[in-house]
């Protein structure tokens, strides 16, 4: 199936194969090239398949301001590198600032079972699994934006590639101590029990019994007054002499 699906797409996987070895042509062009047509359509090539040839484009970061970090994973370097590519081309024409693909740590994980339950069951066999993963940042960027790279990397995502995405986003800090703190006076009574707040609870009757309860002076009469025992005043009995 990876076969079939990258194909039509020969430039491409030249282009990202040059990439993950360090070794694709930038594109800097001085003069404009001219026109071909290419054979059988009888039209020239469009710039955006050309780019195909190139490594990726990148928009420079001007503030440094993170916005999201984007996590790929997969068994395999070649779906991998592929994905990443496809993600860099589609945030260059979606105006985000990206840095990276930046190779993260390999995790690799083995097993050791035995071959078989019964004649091989004396010899063992080693099953290895490596996930490789890279990472992918996101700067100076509407969050409206970053959704819809998202959103687009997410449709057209690889079989076989896992994509995680932290988005970082500034909301303004605006406290509102309104619901902690009495609106009048008059609500918050000798107790220190604030009415409003009780009678607003799930159960309004049972909240006004137990302010009720809280208000009786023979309840209020024990409030306040320290719970130690005192000490007693008369001396105990002597015991009688002995002769």
């Amino acid at each position: 199936m990876f076969k079939r699906l990258v194909r039509p797409f020969h430039h491409s996987v030249r282009a990202w194969n040059a990439v993950s070895t360090g070794s694709a042509a930038q594109y800097t062009p001085k003069v404009l090239t001219e026109e071909t047509e290419v054979a059988g359509s009888n039209r020239p090539l469009p710039l955006s398949v050309e780019l195909n040839h190139y490594a990726p484009l990148k928009i420079p970061v001007k503030y440094g301001e993170l916005r999201a970090e984007i996590t790929m994973r997969s068994f395999d370097n070649r779906n991998l590198d592929f994905f990443c590519d496809f993600a860099l081309r589609a945030g260059y024409y979606l105006g985000l600032p990206l840095t990276g693909p930046k190779p993260l740590e390999t995790r690799r994980e083995r097993w050791t079972v035995i071959r078989a339950p019964f004649v091989h069951a004396k010899s063992k066999e080693n099953f290895e699994r490596r996930t490789h993963a890279r990472l992918l940042r996101v700067w100076d960027s509407n969050p409206e934006v970053v959704d819809i790279w998202l959103a687009v990397l997410n449709k057209y995502s690889v079989t076989g590639v896992g994509l995680k995405a932290h988005m970082y986003i500034e909301e303004a800090v605006d406290p509102d101590f309104s619901a902690s703190t009495p609106t009048q006076e008059g609500d918050v009574d000798s107790t220190g029990l604030n009415i409003a707040q009780l009678t607003s609870s799930v159960n309004p009757e049972v909240a006004a019994r137990v302010a009720e309860l809280l208000k009786d002076p023979e309840f209020t009469a024990h409030l306040g007054k320290d719970t130690e025992t005192k000490k007693p005043t008369e001396t105990p009995p002597t015991p009688p002499e002995t002769s």
